[in-house]
């Protein structure tokens, strides 16, 4: 299925984002956070060269996303390439980095809350005693969204925050910084506020000390009430900016927030939908917790737990390497003179070297150099206590023979009449 923003008019780049952005590989982990880790941007397909942002928001991307199967055929490179499994979790990147940057454009408004009264003509009371942060509480009826605010600034021409603040009134839960005028001003949050039903907030902003006290009526009582909002008193802080005002106001205060329940307001741009979480099984393991350090000697003690980690890898590693891919060997135990049938022990050998010093003189061979005896002068056998291999046949005078295995406890020896034999162990250099 193709990722759908879920926008009516069409899509843009958000204020907020940079003229030119890029693909990183830390976006994996923000988008995919389990496989993120196992996973690049060339594997994917995402192109790594900057791309203007505007023009990547003009359309969202295509493809389909990827679902529950795609994630267990990354155990399975080949059948996951085969499939287009890479491409589906490239197109799930480029998805969440639309969110990032993107948002749709405002069209035919949602259902939205109507004001508490009328704030376009509040009476000029002059100016307050120092800069005042000016509120309205309000309980939501329904799950909606916060897009922000209309303010009515009797004197502008300064900056200062719209804050939306949470139950609590210790916490902010929206903000923008906005540059006021005098007259109506619509304030909007970067990022709107998703409020569930039945939540208290109080939306405030601040004025400077030159600020005019708005008067839009008395009783401070609240206002009319709808099925999205009720709204509670105005409320002010003269005394400190930063806290959420919780004192009466004198008058209603000219502030009506910008709620709606189902889109934004008129015009107004307003969030794509995010691309589905990742659907990944339930049951695959977590990466692993990352590893915190608040001392020098946390990140020493790290580090040799590393090293020591890395050096049973190495000795491993090595001990692998010279017994199945040996770059050099050497000679070890020497059992001569072997004549009719018989075994030793060896153990952990790489190979054995045969030498034929006794065969008779009418023993047939080849005119080749070296000469080729036929029949076979002697036959070896490895193996252990579950049983052994198939003969390993001595046509020639001098013989190595190579890929013994380590596993092996026992050579058995086979030596035709007249014939005599040496045999030389071949161990892997320490």
């Amino acid at each position: 299925m193709p990722y759908d923003p879920g926008c009516s008019v069409g899509t843009q780049a958000k204020s907020t984002a940079p003229v030119y952005d890029t693909f990183e590989e830390v976006d994996l982990l923000s988008a995919i956070p389990i496989f993120g880790a196992w996973l690049t941007l060339h594997l994917l397909g995402i192109p790594t060269a900057p791309f203007l942002v505007t023009d990547f928001c003009a359309a969202p991307p295509g493809g389909d996303l990827p679902d529950a199967a795609d994630w267990l055929k990354l155990a399975f490179p080949p059948l996951a390439a085969v499939t287009g499994t890479y491409g589906r979790l490239g197109n799930q990147i480029k998805a969440w980095k639309f969110t990032e940057l993107c948002e749709c454009i405002g069209g035919t408004g949602g259902t939205c809350a109507a004001a508490p009264y009328s704030i376009s003509s509040p009476t000029d009371q002059g100016t307050s005693a120092g800069s005042r942060t000016t509120g309205i509480q309000t309980t939501t009826q329904v799950a909606g969204t916060y897009y922000g605010a209309d303010i009515y600034c009797i004197s502008g021409g300064w900056s200062s925050y719209v804050r939306l603040w949470d139950t609590t009134t210790t916490t902010v839960v929206a903000e923008k910084t906005h540059t006021f005028v005098t007259g109506l001003n619509r304030v909007l949050f970067p990022v709107p506020y998703h409020a569930g039903a039945s939540e208290n907030h109080t939306l405030s902003w601040t004025g400077s000390s030159s600020q005019h006290y708005g008067n839009c009526g008395s009783p401070n009582s609240g206002g009319t009430n709808n099925s999205l909002l009720h709204y509670g008193i105005s409320t002010e802080n003269s005394t400190d900016s930063a806290v959420c005002p919780t004192d009466s106001r004198t008058y209603k205060a000219p502030v009506a927030p910008l709620f709606c329940s189902s889109g934004a307001p008129d015009g107004v741009a307003y969030p794509v939908t995010p691309p589905p979480d990742a659907d990944t099984p339930t049951d695959y393991p977590e990466p692993p917790a990352p590893v915190t350090c608040s001392t020098e000697q946390d990140i020493c003690d790290l580090l040799n737990q590393i090293m020591k980690k890395i050096d049973t890898v190495k000795l491993q590693v090595d001990l692998i390497q010279k017994q199945h891919v040996p770059f050099e060997y050497q000679l070890s135990t020497v059992h001569a003179d072997l004549t009719g049938t018989g075994e030793f022990t060896a153990s952990g050998i790489l190979g054995l070297v045969v030498s034929v010093t006794d065969v008779p003189s009418t023993w047939g061979k080849t005119g080749d150099t070296p000469s080729r005896y036929i029949p076979a002068l002697a036959a070896l056998q490895e193996g252990d206590a579950q049983g052994f291999e198939n003969w390993r046949l001595v046509h020639y005078l001098d013989e190595t023979f190579l890929e013994t295995h380590a596993t092996s406890t026992t050579i058995r020896y086979n030596v035709k009449p007249g014939v005599t034999i040496t045999v030389t162990e071949l161990e892997r250099v320490p």
